[in-house]
């Protein structure tokens, strides 16, 4: 029973992590995608807001 327990546990935990990177990390890349762009001095790059609000919740 120990065992089963780990592994659900061990599920979670990579769910969660794949999760949180997702929902942490592609916001953050394509913000760095936009800051390589200005600082090679290309300042046409379009920023699309996908929420309502400052912490990209909608």
């Amino acid at each position: 029973m120990l065992s089963l327990t780990a592994i659900l546990v061990g599920l979670a935990a990579a769910f969660s992590w794949f999760a949180l990177r997702r929902a942490i990390g592609r916001p953050l890349d394509e913000a760095l995608e936009h800051f390589d762009a200005i600082a090679a001095g290309d300042l046409r790059g379009k920023v699309v807001p996908t929420s309502r609000d400052e912490m990209g919740l909608s």
